[in-house]
């Protein structure tokens, strides 16, 4: 990204320093803002309150609902996988329960026997059905707070009930959530569940497919469904593995930002790494929580592979932002979109899924009756889907639980 800072004179009283950071948050955004044509003229931003007011009202509300503004300092440790939480995620099944969907290794969650499937009830005594309601299930979480406690009652699959105290800590979140080879006739399948085009992906993706290379893949599952984005590199480094190793130098994508900053607009491509697993097709697992830098590599391998896509449709995010470092805080405002190599992108309504899977909420990682891994498996070995229909959520029906800053987390 690109850095700006405003030093910050110890000897202002605060508000001349709020002054110059709430100016600095407007100027940046005329700037840099992928949509900075609809910025209302003659916008004051020492109207607002806060740093976030001042975002939340030149945000293009039509198509944007990411650009945020948070403190550095978490910002930062984002980037590199960690945050202040207890180390879960959860979705809606298809009856419109709130399950946990994964739990993060060796956090609050993990420590205290939270697994993929079970139940949320109650968060601090409150039902959760009605927190979702209401929109309030992230405020009931309370503050990115370190030692913030929260009590949860929860259900397992066998219906035992139980509760428990998380008091919230450091996170330090891992990319790769599950991974395992299935072999079926002469295909052995890889099956890779990847959270976070994180700094410390890298490594663990490099760990990933060593594995699937000695064990000799030929057909590859890559399951983003539970994926906010993160970093291009990252997505440029996983491209170029999924990809033929012929395709090194070719255009994987290209940046595109508003007409201010054009000399900033790139064309990037495949880089050499060292696999050459040569697939022929890959098969996505995705849903509404499919985001960003994960979309990034399913649209840009498009043109260049059979690239099938199982469960939902994408989030729909086309677009990328920088951080500018605004005193103490740190702005990311939407600032380019992504098209790949056919000039294709703009899919802010989420990539369609080929096949409609149910995310199986009530079954393990890696269990092959989970209803999307169980569809991809199929697809695998027939070449063709299932007849069997599966209702799938339509955008209304399913609330986002998570914006700004918590959605770029992607976890509680």
């Amino acid at each position: 990204g690109v850095f700006f800072l405003i030093a910050c004179n110890t000897e202002d009283s605060p508000s001349p320093y709020d002054t110059k950071v709430k100016e600095a948050i407007y100027q940046m955004m005329k700037e840099w803002y992928l949509w900075n044509k609809h910025i209302p003229d003659g916008f004051n931003p020492n109207h607002y309150h806060s740093y976030e007011d001042v975002v939340e009202a030149l945000r293009f509300r039509t198509l944007d609902q990411w650009s945020f503004i948070a403190p550095k300092k978490e910002v930062e440790a984002l980037i590199h996988g960690e945050y202040i939480g207890y180390g879960f995620s959860q979705a809606l099944d298809a009856r419109g329960d709130l399950r946990i969907s994964f739990v993060y290794d060796g956090t609050p969650a993990a420590s205290a026997g939270l697994k993929r499937s079970m139940k949320l009830l109650e968060v601090n005594g409150k039902d959760v059905p009605s927190l979702i309601q209401s929109n309030q299930f992230s405020a009931a979480l309370g503050p990115r707070e370190i030692g913030h406690p929260t009590q949860f009652k929860l259900e397992d699959t066998d219906g035992s009930i139980s509760r428990t105290v998380l008091a919230k800590e450091w996170i330090k979140a891992n990319t790769v959530l599950y991974k395992n080879v299935y072999e079926l006739g002469n295909s052995r399948i890889g099956y890779l569940v990847f959270n976070g085009f994180r700094a410390s992906a890298s490594e663990e993706l490099t760990q990933a497919f060593n594995a699937f290379e000695d064990r000799q893949i030929n057909e590859l599952i890559v399951d983003l469904r539970y994926n906010p984005g993160g970093l291009n590199s990252i997505a440029i480094f996983l491209a170029s593995i999924l990809a033929p190793q012929s395709l090194a130098d070719q255009s994987f994508v290209q940046i595109i930002h508003n007409e201010q900053q054009t000399w900033k607009n790139s064309n990037e491509v495949f880089e050499k790494v060292n696999y050459d697993f040569n697939f022929f097709e890959i098969v996505f697992i995705t849903s509404r929580q499919t985001a960003s830098a994960s979309e990034l590599v399913i649209n840009g391998l498009k043109p260049y592979l059979d690239v099938i896509v199982i469960g939902e449709s994408t989030a729909g995010k086309p677009v990328g932002s920088y951080l500018f470092e605004i005193g103490d805080q740190s702005l990311s405002p939407i600032s380019y979109k992504v098209l790949n190599k056919n000039n294709v992108g703009e899919y802010y309504n989420g990539i369609a899924a080929d096949k409609t899977a149910l995310d199986g909420l009530d079954k393990a990682w890696g269990d092959p009756e989970e209803a999307s891994l169980k569809e991809a498996l199929f697809f695998i070995k027939t070449g063709s889907f299932s007849r069997l229909s599966q209702p799938s959520f339509t955008i209304e029906e399913k609330p986002r639980l998570m914006q700004g800053f918590q959605a770029e987390i992607g976890a509680y």
